[in-house]
């Protein structure tokens, strides 16, 4: 660029707050024997994929495994990335909304022990989980059309990426 200066926004104004980023993980956990791994939701919301929000300090990987094993009671090994999401939303003046950024990275998964059986008592994280196979994923009542979406994916040999992709980058202490 040329010309111009900070009061454009042309030069980086250190003293503006950078756009919060918000990080989620989501798993689709798939059985030895086929069937996927879902959460039932409260509110009468229906059945999703086991994940939430990374935690300040927690890179992706570790929050996928912490939020199946809150969710649906199941302790996982991450196998790959099926695929990674980032969406920039700009400031929205009319409502007063802060400019943010959302990243979403949706895990490959099965479970550490195939005869762990799934959550079935209700707590404040969800109503309960269940492996289901993909065809009687059609039946159930969906929060969203992802469970059906990943589950057919996975049955239609789709790529699942290496974890290599997400690699955690130590952080050192400023001096």
């Amino acid at each position: 660029r040329t010309g111009g200066g900070a009061g454009r926004g042309e030069v980086p104004n250190e003293q503006a707050a950078p756009p919060s980023l918000h990080a989620f993980a989501l798993v689709v956990c798939r059985h030895p024997d086929g069937r996927y791994l879902l959460v039932q939701e409260f509110c009468n919301q229906g059945f999703w994929l086991p994940g939430g929000a990374v935690d300040a300090g927690e890179s992706l990987g570790q929050a996928a495994v912490r939020e199946t094993a809150e969710e649906a009671g199941v302790d996982v090994e991450l196998t790959g990335v099926l695929k990674i999401e980032h969406t920039a939303h700009p400031e929205d003046t009319a409502s007063g909304r802060a400019p943010y950024n959302r990243m979403r990275v949706i895990f490959a998964a099965r479970p550490l022990d195939p005869e762990q059986k799934p959550k079935s008592v209700p707590d404040y994280e969800s109503l309960g989980a269940a492996y289901v196979s993909a065809q009687d994923i059609k039946q159930l009542r969906l929060r969203g059309l992802e469970p059906l979406h990943w589950s057919s994916y996975l049955e239609g040999s789709g790529q699942v990426y290496p974890l290599a992709l997400l690699q955690d980058v130590a952080v050192r202490p400023r001096q």
